[in-house]
């Protein structure tokens, strides 16, 4: 794992490889991982300044979103 992320993201991230939330992960600003993307709780967009781009496969227990979520890959729930 490249990155551990925290519950909550208020500041713009990339991470140039995989990404890890060891639970929810709340996402109120853009968000760009280049590998996958774990999360093992919900995984929250909420806009209207959140954007979540994964160039990998994306796997979580849920998606809540306001829409701005895109997966290169496919988006797989628990």
């Amino acid at each position: 794992m490249d990155a551990v992320l925290d519950a909550s993201l208020s500041k713009a991230t990339v991470v140039t490889g995989n990404a890890k939330a060891p639970g929810s992960l709340l996402v109120t600003c853009p968000l760009l991982v280049l590998g996958d993307l774990e999360v093992d709780g919900f995984l929250d967009d909420c806009g209207p300044d959140s954007t979540i781009v994964v160039l990998g496969r994306c796997v979580a227990q849920g998606l809540r979103t306001s829409g701005n979520t895109r997966s290169a890959d496919a988006m797989t729930e628990r």
